[in-house]
């Protein structure tokens, strides 16, 4: 007898040292006995609570309150074997677990009669928030699959015609030396808009391709610095011309430098940065495209000061004394807000839309810029004080 009592006191003390509320009821539905964490869900003693029905302490407890509800604790008379339900406690979820058990005190009591039933209320709050947020993540990943896989199809579908209305655009403008301005200027116009959108839907395969990992490296190779220049520049002249934005080219001592480097995307890096500079400069100013050769100990100095800069320092294996080539676009617009700096390069971020004079791009070009000036072992960075902006 002893030994049966120590063994049911140490039962005891850890059912109350247990986190998980638990309760006993009998076949009446009646609580006879609970443990602490059970008495902290109710917010009642254990006093207030012996005696009373489990199934409305629960009523009581159950935010959600819900038709229906509590069907097991209004049939667990008829529960032969271990069953559960759900029930909202606050804004906390928790399994009910009812276990039928025989109880050896009841006189009466015939041999497989259950006279007893465990109640256990387990805490499943995280679990669950876990499954949402599994269901939800996998749910976006088929989306966003799904949808990449759209993007790719619709932006190439689109860029066919588009470069055939740019050709074609370009032709009549080689044919329309005696049309009237007023057709020219549409003519332009078509043109600008034509470039913007290939410039835009080159974006997004290229961003495609980066987030599925389909652009890791480029081809670098030794090329002509004013070449992509001169490139870039004839693609932005349309969108420059009807914004009344005059671009300058400074190609100083760098004329016929040569870089080791990928001409496309070089050409597309100073594309996203001129259209940019167009689009945040006022009317009738001016945006200057510049190359110079700095010291490699410069360039670093430069860096320091800038607002923003990519996490690739461009100059591996070269001592400060290397020649850098830098390649400038400044304009004459409003700066970047110091507090919006640090978003600069990042995917799908837009600063302060009110000083553009067109609606905003989808902040994909500056991200781009920079995975493609870091993939071909350079370092993209800007400034606010009209110098050093590269």
């Amino acid at each position: 007898i002893q030994k049966r009592t120590q063994k049911l006191h140490m039962v005891n003390m850890a059912l109350q040292a247990s986190e998980t509320a638990i309760a006993i009821m009998d076949k009446w539905g009646s609580i006879v006995w609970l443990n602490a964490a059970f008495e902290r869900l109710s917010g009642k003693e254990e006093e207030g609570l012996i005696g009373l029905l489990l199934k409305d302490v629960i009523f009581n407890l159950d935010t959600s309150r819900k038709e229906n509800k509590h069907i097991l604790m209004e049939s667990y008379e008829d529960l032969s074997k271990p069953n559960e339900e759900e029930l909202q406690i606050g804004e906390s979820i928790f399994r009910l677990e009812a276990t039928p058990f025989p109880s050896e005190n009841y006189s009466n009591s015939k041999p497989g009669t259950n006279n007893r039933f465990l109640m256990v209320f387990k805490n499943i709050t995280a679990g669950r928030a876990r499954e949402v947020a599994e269901k939800k993540a996998h749910h976006e990943a088929i989306m966003a699959k799904a949808m990449g896989e759209s993007m790719t199809m619709l932006t190439h579908e689109l860029r066919t015609p588009l470069q055939g209305i740019m050709g074609g655009t370009s032709l009549l403008q080689q044919q329309a030396s005696d049309w009237n301005n007023d057709v020219l200027e549409s003519l332009k116009l078509i043109m600008a808009s034509s470039a913007v959108l290939l410039n835009l839907i080159n974006n997004l395969l290229d961003v495609r391709k980066t987030t599925a990992k389909m652009m890791e490296k480029f081809p670098l190779s030794s090329i002509s610095a004013s070449g992509p220049i001169k490139d870039a520049v004839g693609f932005c002249l349309p969108l420059a011309s009807i914004s009344d934005v005059k671009i300058v080219i400074d190609l100083g001592v760098a004329q016929n430098a040569v870089v080791k480097s990928n001409a496309l995307r070089l050409q597309q890096v100073l594309i996203n940065l001129v259209s940019n500079a167009i689009n945040y400069t006022k009317r009738g100013s001016d945006i200057c495209i510049q190359i110079r050769m700095v010291m490699l100990g410069d360039v670093k100095r430069i860096v320091n000061g800038a607002i923003a800069s990519s996490q690739n320092d461009g100059g591996g294996g070269y001592d400060n004394e290397s020649p850098m080539l830098v390649f400038s676009v400044s304009n004459h617009g409003p700066g970047i807000a110091p507090d919006q700096a640090g978003r600069l390069f990042r995917r799908y971020a837009r600063l302060d839309t009110s000083l553009a004079r067109t609606p905003p791009g989808t902040g994909l070009g500056l991200h781009l810029c920079q995975l493609f000036v870091e993939r071909m072992n350079g370092q993209i960075w800007a400034t606010n004080n009209g110098k050093d902006v590269a």
